[in-house]
């Protein structure tokens, strides 16, 4: 059985307790029952999937074991430093990756005490996460659509959030969880997600702030006081910070990824300073309190 407690898995459709059986979740009050696969539980429902959501399922499980070029590697390490190192989780935390992917955050929150529960619609990246870290009672894993989420009320003591929330194709869709999140944190609870940001660099290349990649996967852009309407006022959370990361200076960043530690500090440096980083950022980082 997961070490999450059995109280704190709650029925995506229902918001009603789960009660554990040998190989499944079961919903008694509706008669919902959720199989356990191969040890991780399993709350999407892949029948009412659209022929666009089943393509880009596709896609990122073709991209489960992608490194990436030198760039792509710089800019993953820049976002985990920079989300991982505002939570300064302990042993009494614990956090929610939402939307895990392969697990690339998921990992580094491992390296502190916190309890991690990692959660992605591929049961592919899941399994594929779950062989890349050492065996832990501090790891659990689900299968679920991160827009109905199988966790109870004031469950996480923090959520991380990364590249998952512009992909989600409405406005209203977006907001609802954001709201959920607010739901299942705590009193005092830390959301802490990036977005793709409708940056300058992203302008100046005439890019459209809303519509599709070539692999038919829909974004959306966010401006910054767009982001910040969205937490604040739409899901009721605080804003702390908001800022921009990776950062796209010009004629600079073709060169960071080979200048190691310095262009990393330069880098974090341009976090510090809001008006510069949510110009140039090629994401927007936010991290608010419940």
């Amino acid at each position: 059985m997961p070490p999450l407690p059995t109280n704190y898995w709650s029925c995506p459709d229902h918001s009603v307790a789960l009660h554990a059986g040998a190989d499944h979740y079961l919903c008694r009050q509706f008669g919902h029952r959720f199989p356990i696969v191969e040890g991780i539980p399993c709350f999407a429902n892949f029948e009412a999937l659209t022929d666009i959501q089943r393509s880009e399922l596709k896609h990122r499980e073709r991209e489960v074991r992608y490194e990436g070029d030198r760039r792509v590697q710089y800019e993953r390490r820049i976002e985990r430093e920079a989300v991982v190192g505002r939570l300064r989780l302990t042993a009494a935390d614990r956090v929610l990756d939402a939307g895990c992917g392969v697990g690339r955050i998921t990992r580094a929150l491992l390296t502190s005490p916190a309890e991690v529960v990692a959660v992605d619609f591929s049961h592919a990246r899941l399994a594929e996460l779950r062989r890349a870290v050492a065996p832990t009672m501090r790891l659990t894993l689900a299968t679920a659509d991160v827009t109905r989420l199988p966790f109870a009320s004031g469950a996480f003591s923090a959520i991380v959030h990364t590249q998952v929330l512009e992909h989600i194709p409405t406005a209203a869709a977006r907001v609802a969880m954001l709201r959920s999140f607010r739901r299942m944190l705590r009193p005092g609870g830390t959301l802490c997600l990036t977005v793709y940001n409708f940056s300058e660099p992203w302008r100046l290349r005439g890019d459209a702030k809303e519509g599709r990649h070539e692999t038919g996967v829909f974004y959306h852009c966010y401006r910054a006081d767009e982001l910040r309407h969205e937490i604040e006022v739409q899901a009721q959370l605080k804003v702390e910070e908001l800022c921009g990361v990776i950062n796209l200076f010009p004629h600079t960043f073709r060169a960071f990824p080979w200048l190691g530690p310095l262009a990393r500090r330069i880098d974090h440096w341009g976090e510090r300073h809001p008006a510069l980083s949510q110009k140039w950022g090629h994401l927007l980082l936010a991290r608010a309190t419940r």
